[in-house]
């Protein structure tokens, strides 16, 4: 910064560069603001946007943030992790993976644990890991009876935290944020709400509904890189000024709405044909859009002009554009075709950057173009990590003129490819439904392969009297909502399902099957089950279902208080025992609802009811074939007993099947 001069108060005098003097100008300040402020930061170069967001983003607001979380519950990994890396600690990345090595199961927080205990070697890292602890432990105790404005800043105090930041470039306004997080505390603790966990939650609620504050103002605000947006830089100017964001599309959505509003020459609609049932745009619809259009270009390039002209000394314009070489020489040839910039080819511009490049085609002193693709930009940094700044290509020759066997391991760096890619996108977490529908999948795979080669005993094929059981019931009433009359009619099959295990779920086992119809009335009355619902249900489905001698067994069970419904259940099994094709050992978790189960004196009866429309119990077997053997499972891994069966109810057969 001290190289660069730029000229002083007085005229045809020079004077260092200072912070001050760079301004950063975007078109819009929302989500681009905070992205600057934070890697410049990270540069070690202070910035402050002028708008009122950025506050969360900041470092040592995260950290500050992050301490409380840790104090609160220090079981969290990512906030643990995030307080030993920073300067409160300072561990560098090679401690932390050898704590983590120490104790590979379990939290980050018992590994640190285990790292400390005495009896181990004493090093320097297990020194400052005790130290860490014993200072977590005396804040612990305080948090019940401290307020938090008070934890904190006895906390920032004894770590140094706050003296710390205040060391950093922008010092001053890093400490009015850590200043500024005391006094949301404070009002916070005005409210009628306590306590350090309602704290947290209340910042992590602000900053997930972007409910953002605006950086601290302190005294050396002013010292600062600017990052504001082009209105507001609108009559003001700077020695050097940064457009960035220029590859930005611009805010067509008013003319992308199906009503087109202009103030001076009225509304445009879409034309709608009810009986073709069409929607197209209607000619002033298109009229307007196009009207709207061009003064929207034509306020973007004003726009521009106030950017353009903001700059005393120096002005640099950056922006992204994806396939640049190939626009570059599309926007070549216009300007060899047409020697100037067109009305068209600035009405059809969609960026400031296109505008530019446009412009520059067009001069016959051509302007430097500088294009950096997305491999430069990352070579660059990669260079940057070499502190010579040599490329990869000089860097492995050096290297193999000093130690051959080095350019190996380099290329094996680069080459590096993460082992375990395929499990990125494993889910973790599965439901029974789930699972059910794969192994359902693979089933309707299979039969169609039966079907272009049929087998030599095909399934019993079900009398069509009984397929169309629910179907006919006299008592049986379609349910169709008023506002669904003729129109196209929902999925009745899942309602009906949903009605049948509603019933039985609510259903008395222990009473005579003669009192079903006045269980129905009672649930009814009681608002277990809706009347909607209730219309779907086939009460001689059920009736035959209760005089079967699984009925009758179920009675039993639930007179012994041995009959169970809705069990929910979680259990873990390794992913190579869940999906098809995997050899992954990581564990998922399987979580769902067991319909009912019933002990009887020589083991666990399984029954899962199921309203398909099915052709033969077969097909029913090998559809939930899988989901019974998780539920099996699950049942045996609680219970510690054997289920001796698995059954499975068809109300559309009309029998039970045994899987």
């Amino acid at each position: 910064m001290q190289a660069q001069k730029v000229t002083a108060e007085q005229p045809e005098t020079l004077r260092p560069l200072r912070y001050s003097d760079i301004v950063i100008l975007l078109r819009s300040m929302s989500g681009w603001a905070d992205i600057f402020v934070k890697v410049l930061g990270e540069m070690g170069i202070p910035a402050r946007a002028a708008a009122g967001t950025g506050y969360f983003s900041a470092v040592e607001v995260q950290t500050a943030l992050n301490l409380l979380r840790i104090l609160d519950n220090p079981r969290q990994d990512i906030p643990m992790a995030s307080v030993l890396a920073s300067p409160i600690v300072g561990l560098s990345g090679e401690e932390l993976a050898a704590i983590r090595t120490s104790c590979p199961e379990g939290r980050f927080y018992q590994a640190v644990l285990t790292y400390a205990e005495p009896g181990r070697q004493e090093t320097e890292l297990q020194k400052k890991l005790m130290e860490f602890l014993a200072f977590l432990e005396r804040f612990r105790k305080k948090v019940s009876y401290t307020p938090i404005h008070e934890l904190l800043s006895q906390v920032l105090e004894e770590t140094g935290y706050q003296a710390y930041v205040y060391a950093l470039p922008g010092g001053e306004i890093r400490r009015a944020n850590l200043e500024m997080l005391m006094e949301k505390a404070i009002a916070y603790e005005n409210t009628s709400y306590r306590g350090l966990f309602h704290f947290i939650r209340y910042m992590e609620q602000l900053q997930k509904y972007d409910v953002d504050f605006p950086l601290a103002e302190g005294e050396e605000a002013e010292d600062a890189v600017r990052i504001m947006s082009i209105h507001k830089s609108k009559g003001l100017e700077f020695p050097v000024v940064l457009v960035s964001g220029l590859g930005k599309m611009f805010n067509t959505q008013e003319v992308r709405e199906r009503v087109v509003l202009h103030p001076g020459l009225g509304i445009g609609m879409d034309t709608v044909d009810l009986k073709r049932r069409l929607r197209t745009p209607g000619l002033t619809r298109q009229f307007l859009a196009r009207k709207v259009t061009m003064e929207n270009v034509g306020e973007e390039l004003r726009i521009l002009y106030v950017a353009l002209t903001r700059a005393k000394e120096k002005l640099v314009l950056t922006g992204v554009m994806k396939k640049a070489e190939e626009k570059l020489e599309s926007m070549q040839a216009i300007a060899a075709e047409d020697g100037f910039l067109t009305f068209l080819s600035r009405l059809n511009s969609s960026t400031f950057l296109q505008f530019l490049l446009l412009a520059v085609s067009c001069m016959e002193t051509k302007l430097p173009v500088r294009l950096i693709k997305q491999k430069e930009l990352e070579e660059q940094e990669v260079q940057k990590a070499v502190q010579e700044g040599l490329t990869r290509i000089q860097l492995l020759a050096r290297l193999q003129e000093a130690e051959p066997e080095w350019e190996t391991k380099i290329e094996e760096r680069f080459s590096y490819v993460y082992p375990y890619e395929h499990e990125v996108s494993m889910k973790t977490k599965l439901s029974v439904s789930e699972i059910k529908h794969r192994a359902m999948d693979r089933l309707i795979e299979e039969e169609q392969l039966e079907q272009m080669f049929p087998a030599a005993s095909p399934g019993k094929p079900i009398p069509k009297e009984d397929s169309e059981h629910l179907e006919q019931t006299e008592d049986f009433q379609r349910y169709i909502p008023t506002f669904m009359e003729g129109v196209q009619k929902e999925n009745l099959g899942a309602k009906r399902g949903t009605a049948m295990h509603r019933v039985l779920e609510c259903y008395d086992f222990a009473r005579p099957p003669e009192t079903l119809g006045q269980q129905l009335q009672e649930m009814e009355e009681q608002q277990r089950i809706e009347r909607e619902l209730l219309n779907l249900v086939s009460v001689s489905a059920l009736k035959k279902f209760l005089k079967t001698d699984l009925g009758v067994r179920l009675q039993e069970a639930a007179k012994r208080e041995k009959l169970y419904r809705e069990k929910p259940f979680v259990m873990g099994k390794p992913a190579s025992e869940i999906l098809e094709g995997s050899a992954s050992e990581e564990m998922i978790l399987i979580q769902g609802i067991i319909d009912v189960f019933f002990e009887e004196p020589d083991g666990i009866v399984l029954l899962d009811y199921k309203t398909d429309r099915v052709k033969s119990s077969r097909e029913l077997a090998g559809r939930y074939h899988a989901q019974l053997e998780l539920y099996q499972e699950a049942i045996e891994r609680s219970t510690g007993k054997k289920v001796k069966e698995r059954l499975l109810y068809s109300f559309c057969l009309g029998e039970v099947v045994s899987v």
